[in-house]
């Protein structure tokens, strides 16, 4: 990869955050992949790099802001003071930071242990139904959530 410099990274962050349908999986566009394609060719032509070297530059960016993000989501979790939370100072974080949060702080959290148990409860009540509906065995309708326990 060859080197680049502040400026250059920062034109590119910037050149990449125009380009939406990348990073934002709320765009329309996210799933396209002739969009997507089309926005990679086009910071190709504005940072004069190949596709794998602005790829591979953007996961070493996305690492490295991950985990000053997180150092400062744990200062503050941590309770320390406003003086005392962590507070990057590497020179792309500011930037990374204005368009990315919102993508890493997602408003609704999903317990994906409590789908799957509800997915399988579900799919349980639902055959249990059936084979009552057929006569093939006999259960209470009231009694169908003890039998799935």
């Amino acid at each position: 990869m060859s080197d680049w410099s502040d400026e250059t990274t920062l034109l590119f962050l910037e050149s990449y955050q125009n380009e939406q349908c990348i990073w934002n999986p709320k765009d329309v566009n996210h799933k396209n992949r002739k969009k997507v394609n089309d926005a990679w060719t086009r910071l190709c032509v504005i940072m004069n790099k190949s596709v794998n070297e602005l790829k591979s530059k953007k996961e070493i960016l996305m690492a490295t802001f991950r985990r000053h993000l997180n150092k400062k989501k744990d200062s503050i979790r941590s309770g320390a003071g406003a003086n005392d939370t962590y507070k990057p100072i590497w020179f792309a974080y500011d930037l990374m930071e204005s368009f990315l949060v919102p993508v890493y702080n997602s408003t609704q959290n999903i317990n994906t242990e409590w789908v799957r148990k509800s997915t399988i409860f579900h799919y349980g009540l639902f055959i249990l139904k059936s084979l009552v509906h057929k006569n093939i065995i006999d259960i209470p309708l009231n009694n169908f959530r003890y039998y799935l326990i």
